[in-house]
């Protein structure tokens, strides 16, 4: 694949093109750039990225054989993009009420493959800090007896930074409120080189702030993420901006920038706004 194939940026449609069969699967002149796959459950797939020059739209097809019906589940997504890396979950049911998410990283040093990330079965915390007992706990098993985390696919995010900006880490984040401090939840995943071992970690850092932010971050609602520099950015239209130094040692930092409010409001809500703040 010559370096030709890749244009320094594109814009990429955020739906995947599924193909069920070979003569309807884009040939090589149409998507060139290929990559094939194989699922933790043994099923194998195949991409294709069609790159065009912006302000033309690039697209990504996907083929993806014995997978689910896509009006009754997604079974892969593109999830989060930078520089030469995409993150791509791929899902199916395959015991009764268990979900199995595999993720995927795409390389474009290395567009012929897709390395498959081991699922993450790191625990989930509740407010004391502890594991809590009963149905939560253990997670269910799936088809490998792995109890795997069930990741939020709209909270997850992709940073790559170093030599060669190999280095990646992936990440997903929620948030925990209680009494009067915030607090962010951290599953993520850091690796030196896409193939490289690696595995998921979990992590709950304070929330910094210049204010007291629980009344906004309360109804917090992710609407995207986004690497800025050093971090990753969750995103919520409505609140604000969570900067997350994903690679910050001994541990991650999370930060809060509000939003300004769109419109100032009545004298009587101003005045209840500001006794509350």
């Amino acid at each position: 694949m010559s370096a030709a194939a890749f244009p320094n940026w594109v814009i990429l449609e955020p739906f995947v093109f599924r193909r069920g069969d070979d003569d309807s699967f884009p040939d090589e002149s149409k998507a060139p750039v290929r990559a094939y796959g194989t699922t933790s459950w043994g099923t194998p797939f195949r991409i294709a990225f069609s790159f065009a020059e912006p302000p033309r739209v690039s697209r990504l097809y996907a083929q993806l054989p014995d997978f689910p019906d896509p009006k009754k589940q997604t079974p892969l997504a593109i999830l989060a993009t930078h520089r030469h890396l995409a993150l791509l979950c791929v899902g199916t049911e395959l015991i009764k009420f268990v979900t199995v998410q595999d993720f995927f990283i795409y390389s474009a040093y290395n567009p012929s493959s897709l390395q498959r990330l081991p699922p993450c079965s790191e625990p989930y915390m509740d407010s004391s800090g502890c594991q809590p007992r009963g149905h939560l706990l253990p997670y269910p098993k799936d088809h490998e007896g792995v109890g795997r985390c069930m990741l939020a696919v709209r909270s997850m995010g992709i940073l790559c930074r170093g030599e060669g900006e190999q280095e990646f880490a992936v990440a997903e984040l929620k948030l925990l409120a209680s009494r009067n401090k915030v607090h962010a939840d951290i599953w993520f995943l850091k690796s030196a080189a896409p193939g490289i071992g690696c595995k998921w970690s979990f992590m709950r850092v304070p929330v910094l702030h210049s204010n007291n932010p629980k009344e906004q971050l309360c109804f917090w609602q992710t609407d995207t993420v986004i690497p800025i520099d050093r971090w990753l950015c969750w995103i919520d239209y409505s609140q604000g901006i969570l900067f997350c130094d994903v690679f910050g040692e001994p541990k991650p930092t999370v930060s809060f920038l509000r939003f300004p409010p769109d419109k100032f409001p009545d004298t009587y809500s101003r005045s209840i706004t500001c006794n509350r703040s």
